[in-house]
């Protein structure tokens, strides 16, 4: 096999100006990891304790958490998809596309976020080993490589493909939900080697046959017409604006490092939490949870764009593109929201707090960050290193903007209490609904607020 893609992609990893900074940031993340092992292992100690008592005890029980998880962890792979590849240019030196779709299924198993999900699951099976036995990490490994590679191929494949992937998917979860097969049998059929080597080979084989359709389809010198006129397809996750935005995310240090950070306290905070944990930590670490890519990346907005804000703002429309942003986050949201429920459910939480939160950032706390980004002029410099940089960070509207996200909640809720009493939090859920039902006023007057500044912004991101 010519291994040209390989190489490339790695020396574009190990020439990069932040990879310096990567490798030491890396080796202080392993000496903190070894320093904590002990905490780590009594929180996974006092989880798994606590799942067990909710499925039941020992390892049937502890199966059907697993089925739930690699269930989540597939739907997530199927909807969220990877940026295309730009693999087109290699086949100017004339290599097989075989080959180089290989390649890529190789390189593209091996980035941060497939690196976390592994790393977060480790510490659990070692505490679980007893129950599982050794054969169950291939198992588990097996499991989500498998999902990786179903996702690969429902993003490539054809619309026909992915209709009969998702009526095929939804057969076996009826099957399941409704217990034609009991779901105990269904579980001991699924966590076997035989069944697992059968996914994995079915997910690889499909996979790379859909990634070598695509790039025949994208040899160079066939141009596809991008189209920006997105009309009412705005909540389509075809949306060029969409994948804009994920490419954004997916292909620089920065903003990956923000959704990885993002991603980490969602995992870590909520099981801090107790039934008897003060209603106002609750309300903290559960806003937190349901708006952490707005907080993390939404709050600095269109500085992300700066680089490129000419091209946007001559091909797209303002409207259009506060729509998608606002679906964009939404759907953020509601991906902290789903991951909150399980520690809610197992730690016995307020599911009514919960659902308050999402309601309350879905409705004022985006609308709030998208007016608030026609204050921020700043550009941020996409090219930089990640490590300990803080283009941007400073600014006067994003520290207004900052304190506006994370106090207003509070302020609300000291605001409820006098009428609403220990159900104040329900108060934001209605602030929010009331968002909810004004946002189309609420996006008509930011597009027109930004369509006056766009000029102004234009050229305080060229200086």
């Amino acid at each position: 096999m010519n291994l040209f893609y390989l190489k490339h992609h790695y020396l574009s990893i190990v020439r990069s100006r932040s990879f310096g900074g990567e490798v030491i940031a890396f080796i202080i993340l392993i000496v903190l990891a070894k320093q904590s092992i002990p905490a780590i292992h009594s929180s996974v100690d006092s989880f798994v304790e606590r799942v067990s008592s909710f499925f039941g005890s020992g390892e049937a029980n502890f199966k059907l958490f697993l089925l739930v998880y690699f269930s989540s962890d597939l739907a997530i792979k199927l909807f969220f998809k990877r940026p295309s590849p730009k693999m087109k240019y290699y086949l100017l030196w004339t290599n097989n596309v075989s080959s180089i779709s290989g390649q890529y299924m190789i390189t593209s198993l091996f980035g941060i976020v497939p690196f976390f999900m592994v790393a977060c699951f480790l510490p659990i099976y070692s505490k679980t080993f007893e129950w599982l036995g050794s054969e169950y990490l291939l198992i588990i490994v097996g499991l989500w490589v498998s999902n990786f590679y179903t996702g690969l191929l429902f993003q490539y494949s054809t619309r026909k493909i992915q209709l009969a992937g998702i009526l095929l998917l939804a057969a076996i979860a009826s099957i399941v939900l409704f217990n034609i097969i009991p779901v105990v049998h269904f579980v001991d059929l699924l966590f076997t080697p035989t069944v697992v080597l059968i996914l994995l080979a079915l997910s690889v084989a499909g996979s790379f046959y859909s990634v070598r359709n695509y790039l025949k389809k994208r040899i160079v010198g066939q141009k596809k017409k991008f189209q920006f006129s997105i009309g009412r397809s705005w909540i389509n996750f075809r949306n060029p604006l969409f994948q804009l935005e994920w490419a954004l995310i997916a292909r620089n240090k920065r903003t990956r490092s923000n959704l990885l950070m993002g991603m980490l306290s969602i995992l870590i905070l909520p099981f801090l939490l107790e039934k008897e944990s003060p209603e106002i930590l609750m309300l903290l670490i559960m806003m937190f949870c349901t708006s952490f890519f707005i907080i993390q990346h939404g709050v600095y907005s269109l500085g992300w764009e700066g680089t490129y804000f000419d091209f946007l703002v001559t091909n797209v429309s303002i409207r259009e593109f506060l729509k998608s942003r606002y679906i964009f986050y939404v759907g953020t949201s509601i991906v902290g929201f789903v991951l909150f429920l399980i520690p809610t459910i197992v730690n016995k939480l307020d599911i009514g707090m919960l659902v308050s939160m999402l309601l309350y950032n879905v409705g004022i706390t985006i609308p709030l960050v998208l007016y608030r980004s026609a204050f921020n002029s700043t550009k941020i410099e996409l090219s930089e290193n990640s490590f300990m940089n803080y283009n941007g960070m400073l600014t006067g509207p994003i520290m207004v903007t900052s304190l506006l996200v994370t106090l207003l909640p509070f302020i609300f809720y000291g605001l409820s209490q006098p009428f609403l009493a220990d159900h104040a939090v329900y108060g934001l859920g209605a602030i929010g609904l009331i968002g909810l039902v004004l946002n189309s006023f609420f996006i008509r007057r930011i597009s027109s607020f930004l369509s006056r500044k766009k000029y102004h912004l234009s050229q305080s991101f060229k200086s």
